[in-house]
């Protein structure tokens, strides 16, 4: 399996798995949606970034109650200079912890 391999897999899964909600921040270099997961129900963020995406692979594996959980990551190049996904899951009583991530 190529490095671009599970970016286009996960690239995938977004768009049959989820329902884009909203438009939460965009800029150049990142942008961070609400989306909504079809057969659980539950909404998450999904954050795309260009920049080093090593931080939320160490994440993938870490539980800790003031850290979101970071259920998924991918990559298209070495460099990250694509963006990178990742979800964060999101309830309304965890606000706050979404609004850091933002």
């Amino acid at each position: 399996m190529g490095v671009a391999a599970p970016y286009a897999w996960l690239s995938e899964q977004l768009d049959l798995e989820f329902e884009k909600l909203r438009l939460l921040k965009e800029s150049p270099r990142v942008s961070v949606e609400l989306i909504w997961h079809w057969e659980s129900g539950r909404q998450f963020i999904l954050r795309r970034f260009t920049g080093n995406g090593e931080v939320y692979r160490k994440l993938l594996d870490c539980s800790c109650r003031y850290l979101p959980i970071i259920y998924e990551t991918a990559e298209r190049d070495g460099e990250c200079r694509f963006p990178i996904y990742l979800f964060v899951h999101h309830t309304a009583s965890d606000a706050n912890t979404a609004n850091a991530f933002i």
